[in-house]
């Protein structure tokens, strides 16, 4: 699998909520995973998208767009796994943060910002499983500008999802524009490039170390298995 890569060349949008975002580059050969939880970054109860034990031996974040392709994959073939096996069980403490690759990653992001919190995951597979609907067609709608202030179909697609849970389209709009959860998603964003050297997504972090993303349940077992013995 190929996954977006993302140079983080930072550049101010002279738009609504001024959101970053990123172009494309050579990803680097991730590290090993750390057996111990030593080096696991301390996860604060601010953290707005979690799922599981905090207490867990092993945490695993996320870095995803609600953009990619290849997350949507990995949404679809590895998570399922991930929770019936490790977060359920109390074995993984999994954390969830966008890393935007283009604008419309603002706009998904923005439009969950006003459904129910508890409702943020089922909203997000929504958004990954009907990406075809919104997301990928902005790259070759807009061109290389990424004017968020102008993506017709983008909009389209986020305003229908919206509807289909509970937005009125006045809303949907306004929630995708949402210029508090845009500067939150780009204090993030800086904040993994510079702990973790993210180049792409999605980038799964276990304990601290970029490790190699699994494709499948039997690659994440292969990962995170040797790391529980014992625990």
């Amino acid at each position: 699998h190929t996954h977006w890569i993302i140079l983080f060349v930072v550049l101010l949008l002279p738009l609504r909520g001024a959101a970053t975002w990123y172009l494309l580059r050579p990803e680097p050969t991730p590290v090993a995973a750390a057996a111990s939880s030593a080096n696991a970054e301390a996860i604060g109860t601010e953290e707005r998208h979690t799922m599981g034990n905090p207490k867990a031996p092993v945490t695993l974040i996320e870095y995803a767009a609600f953009t990619c392709p290849h997350c949507a994959e990995f949404n679809e073939l590895v998570i399922p796994a991930l929770k019936e096996k490790y977060i359920n069980t109390g074995k993984v403490f999994y954390v969830f943060r966008v890393l935007p690759i283009v604008p419309a990653d603002f706009k998904a992001e923005g439009l969950t910002s006003c459904l129910a919190k508890e409702k943020y995951f089922e909203v997000g597979d929504t958004l990954f499983k009907r990406q075809n609907e919104w997301g990928p067609m902005q790259m070759s709608e807009h061109g290389p500008g990424y004017d968020m202030e102008h993506q017709p179909k983008t909009d389209a697609g986020l305003i229908k999802l919206g509807g289909d849970l509970g937005l009125d389209a006045a809303k949907a709009r306004s929630c995708m524009l949402n210029t508090e959860v845009h500067l939150l998603m780009n204090t993030i964003a800086e904040a993994g490039a510079q702990r973790y050297g993210l180049t792409g997504t999605p980038t799964v972090i276990v304990n601290g170390q970029v490790v190699t993303t699994p494709h499948d349940a039997a690659q994440l077992s292969a990962l995170l298995d040797p790391m529980l013995q014992g625990k």
